[in-house]
């Protein structure tokens, strides 16, 4: 089909929206890489923060396939980028699980896996935002949760098949079972065009003159608080297990945190529309520094487990809670380009959380100095939104349109909100 054929019918909105959750499903076992943390050590000889830079590696391809996204969404159909997906992250995870030495680990469960997950998340909420006209928020939300769901799902498997079956048959069976569950919404997505029709444009800086204070304080305050949450996710089950926690409670910790991961998500929503955003923001990481301060103070496998909630869902409401931001202070229209300049934050802070995490506890023997500097990081992303002014172009535009009797906010910015929102990963 070419850029001046009609585009093709769209496959019906629910059966699009299974599609889109199985895929997301799938990927989303990404988050439950803490349970591999010490089968690779006692496998291959590693240090913690050895493997700790599989997870960074995998937080980076994310991001830059999400930022190439676009570019692969002009030239496949939405159903052979699934099969793109699936392809990669099967392989990917059939090729950690053969691996020999960290190199290969990286390679398959970092760069393929991570990359996959990028592309498939991607295309799992572009082509909800396109097959839902109404309850288009609803259908975004339920695709984001299904991600974060999917390693809340896998870990108790995944827990049990490590004790029973080993590292590396466990793997091929997560391959085996990504694999499948991107085919079927492969299956599902059939008959349906490409994303996207249009091929992009040159990249232009989105700031405009006097914007890059408000940014620098987004940007910071994103890496910090994703630098902070990532090493939780990172790290769960190693935390849990360096606490003496039994084998329930090492799998309680990424399913604890991946729980509190969707359940932000969806609460940032109902919150921002009755706070201010910038507030949202604060009580989160105020939340956020008070849970890991208890959880270094107290390093109980039942208090950290605890505090593995609490960190999740404070990470949730922070990853739904920053696009909104954008939207708030540079405008519904710009957040697409606004947001994807800031979403090199979330990159940066998954490389630089997990990894720094795992360093300090080589170093220290323990988690706790690690704790401590994630919620000094947390403490840090309080102030930068503290900062941030107490109302933006979207907020006085609603104003205006309520005084001259008009609905407030627009559909357009729903529409631009939902679509933007989808990013955070």
């Amino acid at each position: 089909m070419n850029e001046h054929s009609p585009p093709r019918p769209w496959p019906r909105p629910w059966r699009t929206l299974i599609a889109a959750m199985l895929l997301n499903g799938g990927l989303g076992t990404l988050y439950a890489w803490s349970v591999f943390l010490a089968p690779y050590e006692a496998a291959l000889g590693l240090t913690r923060d050895q493997t700790s830079l599989v997870f960074s590696t995998a937080t980076f391809c994310f991001v830059a396939a999400m930022l190439s996204a676009p570019w692969i969404q002009t030239r496949l159909t939405a159903s052979r980028v699934a099969v793109l997906s699936g392809v990669m992250a099967s392989a990917g995870l059939a090729l950690a699980g053969a691996a020999q030495t960290l190199a290969m680990v990286i390679a398959g469960y970092g760069l393929l896996f991570g990359a996959a997950n990028g592309f498939g998340y991607a295309l799992a909420l572009q082509v909800v935002g396109r097959a839902f006209s109404t309850r288009r928020g609803l259908a975004m939300g339920a695709v984001v949760a299904a991600y974060a769901l999917g390693a809340a799902i896998a870990t108790p498997w995944l827990t049990w098949s490590l004790a029973s079956l080993g590292l590396r048959l466990t793997l091929f069976a997560l391959a085996f079972s990504v694999l499948v569950s991107a085919l079927i919404g492969a299956v599902l997505l059939r008959g349906a065009g490409r994303v996207g029709l249009k091929a992009a444009g040159r990249f232009t800086w989105p700031l405009r003159t006097g914007e890059s204070g408000r940014f620098a304080r987004l940007w910071l305050g994103f890496v910090l608080g994703a630098s902070a949450g990532l090493l939780m996710i990172g790290h769960a089950a190693g935390l849990v297990e360096t606490a003496g926690g039994t084998l329930t409670l090492i799998a309680l910790g990424p399913v604890a945190v991946s729980l509190g991961n969707g359940a932000g998500r969806i609460a940032a929503g109902w919150l921002a529309d009755r706070f201010p955003i910038r507030w949202v923001m604060t009580g989160a990481t105020t939340l956020g520094t008070a849970a890991l301060c208890v959880s270094a103070l107290s390093p109980t496998a039942s208090t950290l487990v605890a505090g593995l909630a609490i960190i999740g869902t404070v990470y949730g409401v922070l990853a739904a809670a920053y696009p909104i931001a954008v939207a708030e202070y540079f405008g519904a229209d710009r957040v697409a380009a606004v947001f994807g300049v800031l979403f090199t934050a979330w990159g940066v802070g998954g490389v630089l959380g997990p990894w720094a995490g795992a360093w300090v506890y080589r170093l220290m023997g323990s988690y706790e100095t690690a704790l401590l500097a994630a919620a000094v990081a947390a403490g840090l992303a309080t102030l930068c939104s503290i900062g941030l002014p107490a109302q933006g172009p979207r907020h006085q535009a609603d104003t205006e349109r309520l005084a001259q009797g008009a609905d407030s906010p627009s559909g357009v910015e729903r529409e631009a909100l939902a679509s933007a929102g989808v990013r955070s990963g």
